[in-house]
């Protein structure tokens, strides 16, 4: 039978020697939890850490309740921000972005704190999944044989898993979305290594550029379907750089 995205069951009955996956999913989430649950689920999450390329900005005053006015306010990282998506958290007005990278969600980190100190901003979850998922701190001595056939026990793999050393990450597509949230929720911070825990984020379909640039490698924010990231029309005929 068929699993539902985000279902929670045992692990693989038969792990790959030398990497020992959790007993128990270290997360349950899935994209049609509500968002206030997603964001709970994130925070009972062993980060071990490690963050990744979303924040939620709250606190928000009337003049920043859209998301084309805070991409305005936001011109160092404006490149690299990918979506804003204006959602309500326990009945208070919130902004979800999804950035490029994890350095670039950083950046917008500081650059909120330091210029805009009224607001709240915390790192979240993802709001959406996909097929494809981006697998972060493997490096030359962690055992990819061994991960690459893991991740085969949650869900068939097309093509298996791609390593990018230059990246110190490795890419996985499966051929059912909902494989690869089970993997996801699972494999999300497996140590890999003494000391060093596996990363594991979702890539947006339809990007094929990951694959030859890494993690976040998306060319503008206007690449995307959607136009511009607050998901209007684009405001100027080409981008403004």
């Amino acid at each position: 039978a068929r699993r539902p995205a985000g279902a929670e069951a045992a692990a693989p009955a038969r792990p790959a020697p030398g990497l020992t996956p959790p007993a128990k999913p270290v997360s349950r989430w899935n994209p049609d939890l509500a968002f206030e649950e997603q964001l709970q689920d994130f925070m009972k999450m062993p980060r071990r850490g490690m963050y990744n390329r979303y924040l939620v900005l709250g606190k928000l005053p009337p003049e920043l309740r859209t998301g084309e006015a805070i991409w305005r306010m936001m011109t160092p990282v404006q490149r690299d921000i990918i979506q804003i998506e204006m959602i309500t958290c326990f009945n208070k007005p919130v902004a979800h972005i999804a950035l490029r990278s994890a350095t670039a969600a950083a950046a917008m980190h500081r650059l909120c704190e330091q210029m805009h100190p009224n607001l709240t901003v915390a790192f979240a979850p993802p709001r959406k999944a996909s097929s494809t998922l981006w697998l972060g701190n493997i490096d030359d001595f962690v055992p990819r044989k061994e991960l690459e056939s893991l991740l085969g026990e949650y869900g068939r793999l097309v093509n298996g898993m791609r390593y990018l050393p230059a990246r110190t990450c490795a890419f996985a597509v499966y051929s059912d979305i909902a494989d690869a949230v089970f993997a996801r929720n699972h494999l999300y911070g497996l140590e890999v290594q003494r000391n060093q825990y596996l990363n594991v984020d979702f890539v947006e379909e339809g990007e094929s550029a990951y694959a030859s640039d890494g993690f976040g490698a998306w060319a503008t924010p206007w690449s995307q379907p959607w136009g511009a990231p607050w998901g209007g029309a684009r405001p100027w005929g080409q981008p403004p750089w």
